[in-house]
């Protein structure tokens, strides 16, 4: 009686659990889907001034896993400018807005010139910033054998994409700072009550990409403190180097060694952070004479069309085109966006 109680309420939490998971499924997958509705609407916006620049969300493989929705991100790429930055969703709604109002402006105000504006008035603008380029994961159980072990580690990016590898060794020393030259049998043993003298060293990089290896500079979390070590900046100004030595020294220790720290030792890695600055061609920003120049071009051509079909009625065919220059068109999407809501 008991063992078919238990399977009951076994069998009763899993189905909670299931329908739980369904509902946060059901939440994220609308979330999303009212999201790439707001950006196709952007996207019309951006046509019709003719900007250079593309918006992508991106949902990174733990997001999907967990139905985080607080982690998706905009991909911004910026061709006149030639960078990449990332919105969170909520600047994203509120950069929708201001260019809505930005249009709307530029519709209702002849004087006002929406092809002169300041970047810091510009929606779409943002300060370029590092991004993510990826993360590798230093093995550290020779560490708590005392020893060394240069390792070339694979850098991979959150969509697990291969960026590149770095060569980093950590390093015990003793108080004199020379490295050890007996390794104990037993850490559990041997080193309980001791203090730790490590040095990480960051030696180099290879076989970054091409247009993501400006500014970089690699991070990493103390095994104690918690507190973050950072490197320098590297490729700055116009320096684009794919492959380049680093040799970063890093000193580090711990006060007394316990027996959870030699369990982290033994089964644990560290994490090493590494961003950059990721770039795409520039193209620049089209000016309002480039802008009335192709709306004279594309008249010109509707003219010729329609000479075309008066001339021969019997080939004509009725078609329905969505009009990006109509600005009734436009309109249509300074309502509320009801529809875009996101829950």
């Amino acid at each position: 009686m008991e063992r078919r109680e238990r399977n009951e309420l076994l069998k009763s939490e899993t189905l909670k659990k299931n329908s739980e998971y369904n509902r946060s499924n059901e939440k994220f997958q609308s979330t999303v889907s009212n999201i790439v509705k707001k950006i196709l609407k952007m996207q019309i916006l951006i046509k019709e001034l003719q900007r250079n620049i593309k918006l992508i969300l991106t949902i990174p493989y733990n997001v999907i896993e967990k139905n985080d929705e607080k982690n998706l991100l905009i991909r911004v790429e910026n061709y006149e400018e030639g960078t990449v930055y990332y919105w969170t969703t909520d600047t994203f709604h509120n950069r929708y807005d201001l260019m809505k109002e930005l249009l709307t402006k530029y519709y209702d105000d002849d004087k006002f010139d929406i092809f002169s504006i300041k970047n810091t008035d510009d929606p779409l603008w943002d300060e370029p910033k590092p991004s993510l380029l990826g993360y590798s994961f230093y093995k550290l159980e020779p560490v708590a054998y005392l020893m060394s072990n240069e390792s070339t580690l694979s850098i991979i990016s959150s969509n697990g994409e291969l960026m590149g590898h770095i060569i980093i060794d950590i390093v015990p020393i003793d108080d004199n700072g020379n490295e050890f030259d007996e390794v104990p049998d037993d850490p559990f043993n041997e080193l309980i009550g001791q203090s730790l003298y490590y040095k990480v060293i960051i030696k180099s990089v290879n076989g970054l990409p091409n247009n993501f290896c400006h500014n970089l500079q690699i991070k990493y979390e103390s095994l104690v403190d918690k507190n973050f070590t950072s490197s320098k900046l590297y490729n700055e100004g116009n320096v684009r180097e794919t492959s380049f030595d680093i040799n970063e020294v890093f000193e580090h220790h711990i006060d007394y060694l316990m027996e959870e720290d030699i369990e982290m030792l033994i089964n644990g890695k560290l994490k090493f952070t590494i961003y950059a600055f990721e770039e795409v061609e520039k193209i620049g920003k089209k000016t309002k004479e480039d802008l009335l120049k192709n709306l004279n071009i594309e008249d010109e051509a509707k003219v010729e069309d329609e000479n075309v079909h008066f001339q021969s009625p019997e080939t004509s065919q009725s078609t329905q085109e969505f009009d990006t220059g109509n600005e009734e068109e436009i309109n249509k999407f300074s309502d509320k966006d009801k529809d875009c809501s996101v829950f």
